[in-house]
């Protein structure tokens, strides 16, 4: 979460020039772990889901800039099988699925989700560089 709130934030100061001081990041980050948390134990219970971090927003997709590109990315840890799994989406400025990418690999250590988030980009980072992307946005 924290990773993700900072990755926000970083972008809403470069494309809308509104920067955020350390203690909202944190709050933020701590608000949206405690709202995924609630989500995920309502999944379980089939309990709706009517807001989330104290708001009533509704997911819209982001309205990009022309020829500029979206990519999103998720990590999943598999304990105890001893994998991380990866995967991430491009998405162009119409909406469109660009490109779509999973990978499965062990590894012999634990990982936090942290850091298999943290892998992701970095495998995401990789993606676009082949792509020959230069704008986008994470």
């Amino acid at each position: 979460m924290y990773l993700w709130v900072i990755w926000r934030c970083k972008n809403n100061l470069l494309w809308i020039n509104n920067g955020a001081l350390l203690h909202v990041v944190v709050r933020q980050s701590m608000e949206w772990l405690v709202a995924w948390t609630e989500a995920k134990r309502n999944s379980r219970t089939g309990t709706p889901q009517e807001t989330v971090g104290g708001c009533d927003e509704q997911w819209s997709p982001l309205e990009l800039p022309t020829d500029w590109f979206k990519c999103n990315t998720d990590a999943a840890l598999f304990d105890e099988e001893g994998k991380v799994g990866l995967s991430g989406v491009v998405r162009n400025d119409m909406g469109l699925l660009i490109y779509g990418h999973t990978r499965t690999f062990t590894s012999r250590c634990t990982h936090t989700d942290a850091e298999a988030d943290a892998m992701t980009i970095k495998e995401a980072l990789s993606w676009v560089d082949r792509l020959g992307l230069t704008q986008v946005i994470f």
